[in-house]
């Protein structure tokens, strides 16, 4: 055991057995020490590789003034060391803290173990979060399950809230292992469900999440807390989404505000009603998405409730961006950046800097998009955000992209497809869809063709209007790119159909910048094949689109690719 970073470190579960000549040397060195000195020792091994003078003063059964005679004896032999940080010692090799525990009888490690864990307990009384994870590791290796349990999720909920979230996941994990079946255990078994599933979220381990947001859930149920079960229900909500199940995702939201209602818990039902806004905008549904964002914000700013006020605005700006307002998007996710800076919370700072980024790539400000997003995957990879990290990794592909750099894309892309957790994410065909214009920039005409199918089978299965309708248009332009080899291929099909299927779709959903962006390459298409007017016309009609939506960079891209 060893602190580092202001955490405690606990070895791995399986022994690993020092050489015997090893051994033999260490106990000598120890055997020549005063019984006092010996005592002070195997306590110390017991607290771990290093270890606070003031935890040693809380176990040892020793006056203040012998405890220090004993270290004096030990430092002087090299055993120990001081360090630098102030009270805090450390065996002068991890083999003789091993050594000396190791000797130690099982029954005598138990009882030590025991023995610190109660004297901490009561010398930490007025702090005992800072210490959740060496209570909880004493008590574990005390046998005491309910202990174990306890401090296990203590560590976890402490780690969680300062964001640690690979700490919480593992702590939560290992409270898991010690939770029983039995009514004494009922609330926590709530509280241990909530935190797992959402650091299973966080994982992007969605169905893990939907597994354990159920047995929330059902926990729930069984004391009749109402409010608990709306939490799980949104849990479920957002697992759902993220896996690509928007209906499931709805439903599980509209449960949630039911039982809100219920509970008269009106945080929770301002969170629900913002869960079936989410819902609403990932099937298409804007309208529906923006009036449920608008409802969930008014109760949220009732309630004074920041976090769900962010929550909320973060909604109304992913639906104004997919109507292409893309001024009002921008303010509304300032608005919810200043929020949860104010409130600490570097996991959404990234969320919503990421949209930003997004923003920015879809008004063609592909510097700026870059800039944002390396930021908000820095905070990813920072917090342990795996899902975070598959986003920016994905929409930093995309601008990529539109700055011209095929080849950074292409490797940003394929590292997000390799990713365990992708093959289930809900967002993987717009992945797909980058990657095959970042092939079809570089001639790679099976790489890109493959992409932009399989773009077009997973937004399908996912049934994302979207993404569709960007699969559509870049299978429609790598078709149309590479024409001279594929003219005589029937099953490559015909891009002027591709790029009208497209349109269509961005024409229903709708997203007015998407379908401008369809109709330039569509456009760009019928002057290869010599039809003039018909170019003429749909360049026209998507230059004046850029225009309405404000996109002035598509707008100067467009006008000097015409001189």
């Amino acid at each position: 055991v060893a602190l580092r970073d202001g955490s405690w470190h606990f070895p791995p579960a399986v022994e690993v057995r020092l050489p015997q000549s090893i051994h033999d040397i260490v106990l000598r060195r120890v055997g020549r020490l005063s019984k006092a000195s010996q005592d002070a020792l195997r306590l110390a091994a017991v607290l771990g590789q290093q270890f606070s003078f003031t935890d040693l003063m809380a176990v040892a059964e020793q006056a203040e003034d012998q405890l220090l005679e004993s270290l004096d004896e030990a430092l002087e032999r090299d055993l120990i060391r001081e360090l630098d940080t102030g009270g805090t010692l450390s065996f002068s090799h991890t083999e003789i803290q091993q050594v000396i525990y190791e000797a130690l009888s099982p029954l005598r490690r138990r009882a030590l173990h025991r023995r610190a864990g109660l004297a901490l307990e009561e010398w930490h009384a007025s702090n005992m979060d800072a210490i959740a994870g060496q209570l909880a590791y004493h008590f574990i290796q005390a046998g005491d399950r309910e202990k174990a349990f306890a401090y296990s999720l203590q560590a976890a909920q402490r780690a969680q809230l300062l964001h640690a979230h690979q700490d919480a996941l593992s702590w939560y994990t290992q409270a898991l292992g010690y939770l029983t079946d039995t009514e004494a255990y009922a609330a926590k078994r709530v509280d241990l469900y909530e935190g797992l599933g959402a650091m299973l979220q966080m994982q992007a381990r969605f169905t893990e999440a939907i597994a354990t947001y159920t047995a929330m859930r059902s926990a729930s149920e069984s004391i009749g807390d109402t409010a608990a079960q709306a939490r799980a229900w949104r849990g479920l909500s957002g697992a759902n989404n993220s896996l690509g199940d928007h209906h499931s995702a709805l439903e599980c939201a509209q449960r949630a505000e039911h039982m809100a209602r219920v509970a008269d818990a009106k945080i929770e039902i301002a969170a629900s009603i913002q869960g079936q806004g989410w819902a609403m905008y990932k099937m298409g549904n804007p309208e529906a998405a923006l009036a449920f964002g608008q409802q969930a914000l008014d109760l949220s700013r009732t309630l004074n409730a920041r976090n769900e006020m962010a929550l909320s605005l973060n909604l109304l700006g992913a639906v104004s961006d997919l109507l292409g307002h893309y001024d009002q998007a921008n303010l509304y996710w300032w608005e919810a950046l200043a929020l949860y800076r104010e409130m600490g919370n570097r996991t959404r700072v990234g969320v919503i800097l990421s949209n930003l980024g997004d923003t920015a790539r879809m008004r063609g400000d592909y510097h700026t998009s870059v800039s944002l997003l390396q930021e908000a995957l820095s905070i990813a990879r920072e917090m342990e955000n795996r899902e975070g990290e598959m986003t920016y990794m994905n929409n930093l592909g995309g601008a990529w992209v539109g700055l011209g750099e095929f080849r950074a894309a292409e490797t940003e892309l394929r590292q997000v497809i390799r990713m365990p957790e992708a093959a289930r994410w809900g967002t993987l065909s717009e992945t797909y869809c980058f990657l095959a214009e970042a092939c079809m920039r570089q001639g790679k005409l099976n790489e890109a063709l493959e992409a932009a199918r399989q773009a077009l089978e997973l937004g399908q299965q996912r049934d994302r209007p979207e993404f569709i309708g960007a699969a559509w248009r870049v299978l429609g332009m790598v078709v149309s790119h590479f024409h001279d080899v594929l003219e005589h291929d029937e099953e490559a099909g015909n891009a002027s159909e591709y790029f009208a299927r497209s349109a269509e779709v961005f024409s229903d959903i709708p997203m007015d910048g998407e379908r401008a962006r369809t109709l330039r390459e569509w456009a760009e298409h019928e002057r290869h094949r010599g039809d003039a007017a018909r170019s003429q016309e749909m360049w026209r009609e998507s230059l004046q689109l850029f225009n309405q939506l404000g996109m002035e960079l598509e707008v100067e891209r467009m006008q000097s690719r015409a001189e």
